[in-house]
This record gives C-alpha cells, sequence and structure tokens, in this order.
C-alpha cells in the first residue's frame, strides 16, 4: 500500500511577486527525488497553493477583472490563468520535471492536487490538460474536502472556505466543487473566475506594493498583517507616502468590502478610513508651489486632468477615489510630495490607525474550529489543513496544520508597529522557513505527526 504525504502552500509564482526563489526550489526538488527513491510508493497530496495564479505574471491590469450582471466579483478568464500557467511553467520547469520524475519513478506512486484559494485556476479544463501536459498524469480532486481511498479516515482540505476573507461563498452558498465550480459569467458572457475578497485585495492593492516590498506578501496570517503593518504604514520613520497611500485605500476598501458583510472581519473603527484622505491633504497643504504644479504636470502626462484644485478632490470618499486609484496605478509620482522625515500622523492630523483590540477573526484559530467540526463526523481520525501559513503541531488533538513552502515573517514578541523596510529583499534574517511534511503510513494514521524537512533560522 501507498504511504500519504501531504504538503501545502508552496506559492510558486513567476515574476518579481514570485515567493519561490532558489533555495526554495533546490529543497522541492530535492524533496522529490528523495520521495523517487523510496522502497515502498507513495501518494503525494499538494493540498492547495501550490501554484500562485494571483501573484504570477501576468499579474495586473483591468482585463483581469470584471463582475457578473449579479454583481458577482469576478477575475481571470481560463485563457489568462493558461497564459499565467505558462509563465509559472518557464520560471520553474525544473519543479515540473521533478514531479513528472517522481510520478516515473514507481508506477503505483500518485500525485493529487487540491486547489487553494491562489490557485483555484485548476477549475479550468484546459488549465488542468496544460498541467499534465507540464507534469505527467496527475490527479486533480476538486471538491473541498478528500478522503485518501486507501485511508478514508483521513480528512485533508486546504482550510480557506473556514476564513471568511478567502472563502469561495456566494448568498451562503459555497461554490468549491466540482459540481458547484467557482465560474460564472462575467457582464459580457466571458466565463471567468470567482474573485474572494483575499484575491481582489490582492490584485487591487497588495501585488502592487510587493514590487518595492517583495515579503509584503509573506506576512500571515491576514489579520495579523493588518494588525502590525497596516498600523506602521502611518507612524512617523515607519512608512513612506507610497505604502501610507496604498494603505489607506486598501483600509477604506475593506471596511467597505468585508465589514459589510457576514462577519466584522478586521474590527476597523470608522474613524480609520478617512485617515487618508486627511493625510494627503496634509501633504498637499505644505507642498511648495513648484512641486505641485510639476505633480499636476506629471498626472496630466499619464492621462489625469487635473479640473480643480487637489484639496478639493479629497473632501469626500468618493471624490478621494479617482485620485486615490491613479496614484496606485502611478506610484512613482508619489516620489513628488515625499518630504524626508516629514511626520506621517502627528500633532498637525487629527487621528490615528485604529484597530479594535481583538480582531473578530483568527485565521488560525477558525481552522482549528473547522478540524473539530470535522473530527466530530463519523470515522475521522485525523484532520490536515494548510491555508494559515502557521504550522500547527499535533497535540492531544488530532489535527495537524503543515505550514507553508515559503519564508514567512518573524514576529516578535508583543510587536506592534514595524519599519516597512524589513519587507524589503535584504531581510532574510527577519524570513526565515520551516518546511513541513505529513506522512501517514498505512495503518497507522495514530502515530502521523509533522515532520520537518529543512529549515532555516536566519
Amino acid at each position: 500500500m501507498r504511504s500519504i504525504v501531504v504538503i501545502s502552500d508552496l506559492h510558486i509564482a513567476s515574476g518579481p511577486l514570485d515567493d519561490c526563489d532558489t533555495e526554495l526550489q533546490r529543497h522541492l526538488e530535492t524533496f522529490l527525488d528523495w520521495l523517487c527513491h523510496r522502497s515502498t510508493p507513495v501518494e503525494l497530496v499538494l493540498n492547495g497553493d501550490f501554484l500562485d495564479f494571483v501573484q504570477a505574471e501576468p499579474w495586473s491590469g483591468s482585463d483581469l477583472e470584471a463582475v457578473s450582471n449579479d454583481g458577482i466579483p469576478l477575475c481571470f478568464t481560463e485563457e489568462q490563468s493558461i497564459a499565467k500557467l505558462d509563465s509559472i511553467h518557464a520560471a520553474h520547469r525544473p519543479v515540473f520535471d521533478a514531479l513528472g520524475a517522481f510520478l516515473k519513478a514507481s508506477p503505483d506512486n500518485r500525485v493529487t492536487i487540491l486547489p487553494g484559494n491562489h490557485d483555484a485556476d485548476f477549475y479550468w479544463e484546459g488549465v488542468r490538460k496544460k498541467f499534465c501536459d507540464c507534469a505527467g498524469p496527475v490527479t486533480f480532486f476538486l471538491d473541498q474536502v478528500y478522503r485518501p481511498t486507501s485511508c478514508p479516515s483521513i480528512w485533508i482540505e486546504h482550510g480557506h472556505q473556514s476564513d471568511p476573507v478567502n472563502c469561495f461563498v456566494w448568498k451562503k452558498k459555497a461554490y468549491w466543487s466540482g459540481s458547484s465550480a467557482p465560474i460564472f459569467e462575467d457582464s459580457g458572457g466571458t466565463p471567468r473566475l470567482y474573485e474572494c475578497t483575499g484575491t481582489r485585495f490582492l490584485i487591487k492593492f497588495l501585488n502592487r506594493l510587493d514590487q518595492d516590498y517583495p515579503f509584503v506578501d509573506n506576512v500571515k496570517p491576514f489579520s495579523r498583517f493588518v494588525r502590525i503593518f497596516g498600523a506602521s504604514a502611518f507612524a512617523d520613520r515607519y512608512g513612506n507616502i507610497k505604502v501610507a497611500v496604498t494603505i489607506g485605500r486598501m483600509l477604506a476598501y475593506l471596511y467597505k468590502t468585508v465589514l459589510h458583510h457576514d462577519a466584522d472581519v478586521l474590527g476597523l473603527e470608522k474613524e480609520t478610513k478617512g485617515m487618508v484622505y486627511e493625510y494627503l491633504s496634509q501633504r498637499f497643504k505644505i507642498l511648495p508651489r513648484t512641486r505641485l504644479d510639476a505633480l499636476v504636470d506629471r498626472m496630466a502626462e499619464r492621462g489625469f486632468t487635473v479640473e480643480k484644485p487637489l484639496l478639493m478632490y479629497l473632501k469626500t470618499p468618493d471624490q478621494a477615489e479617482p485620485l486615490l486609484a491613479f496614484f496606485s496605478e502611478n506610484p512613482d509620482l508619489l516620489d513628488i510630495i515625499e518630504i524626508p522625515g516629514a511626520s506621517f500622523l502627528g500633532a498637525s492630523i487629527p487621528g490615528t490607525l485604529t484597530l479594535v483590540a481583538g480582531f473578530t477573526v483568527d485565521e488560525t484559530k477558525e481552522l482549528i474550529m473547522a478540524a473539530e467540526r470535522a473530527l466530530a463526523t463519523e470515522d475521522v481520525d485525523l484532520v490536515i489543513m494548510g491555508h494559515t501559513h502557521e504550522a500547527v503541531r499535533r497535540s492531544t488533538t488530532p489535527y495537524i496544520n503543515t505550514g507553508c513552502w515559503t519564508r514567512y515573517y518573524r514576529f516578535g514578541q508583543d510587536e506592534k508597529e514595524v519599519v516597512w523596510d524589513i519587507l524589503k529583499s535584504d531581510s532574510y534574517v527577519r524570513f526565515p522557513y520551516e518546511l513541513n511534511y505529513v506522512e501517514i503510513l498505512p495503518g497507522q494514521v495514530g502515530a502521523s505527526q509533522l515532520i520537518t524537512y529543512q529549515e532555516r533560522h536566519g
């Protein structure tokens, strides 16, 4: 009988937003080669977010987002997802070759892929076919929970469906199965993938920040990122104007989009959403006239005609949105109004970034609760999930979270504000990794543990 090996959250992409660097790829290739030389066959389960289509090239452009006639947020077409897969394959061909070698090493070896919220693109038939052309005859399991035929007492799922920010649910109905795929037609009749709040957040905001701060998306879980780095964006000497504008727009978007849904996900105080407008107003007021005129000229060159004083655009959120959207698309123009050493939010600007003490969503806790519900199901002896990037080692409860195969942010004790420069590419010391897997041996489910294959502490 096969043993079952489970890993998740490798986030292999392409281009400047790719989290799978040379060092991590080498470990993955070595891991797959090690599985090739096992004396008994193996089923390798890639439990979601194996590939990161959201951050693979092409990752920006208005054509990547749309909406249905019913208001359902949508993102990639099948053609766009295939183009993203092509770019991932070109960037990481050795990984695909190593998967193929693993499948060829034994006729009983098997690769089973479960989609996650970053690779929902596997619901496209064309993407699945293209992947098999590149890597070999892998098996795709498209329902939420995988219970291997050889060991049905194991419950394996990625876990994002228990996360309000990243679940694929519309009007209380889940769209995450072979029979209810997350695919809808946009207003023009073109089929596209459903875009959960987390995916839209990445496309609209975080992907652009990732260019300047390559580790910005490695801060997990999401609520902790907002609590610490969101606050830091507006603190003196902790960020810069590009960060402040983007984070300000992000918070306003999340306030409008998420808090009006089923759960108060972030716990943002109401006054927080107007901070970015106050912040920019103060910058415009103290900017020398020559620099303000230079900014207006550069904006016109990029297609934004300033028809009234810039301060007038910041009177209300609705009036400000076109201006903020333009700056988000053209962040280099913000260099003109950057004033070295200037305070972000101080005595001259009322208010601070306020987050309610204690977020209503703790992603790790949400998944633990989901695992407990699964364990209450008859004949479930072990639950394995991923998604949060936080490893959970089995103790008294038979639940394991495999963590991730990417670098993660090492939080300091009682950390409240962080200088954004640590998110740049030379900050390896704060971004170690621990590459874990679970192996279930035939007839030994009760002995299964989280095993560390490779780690680097920095």
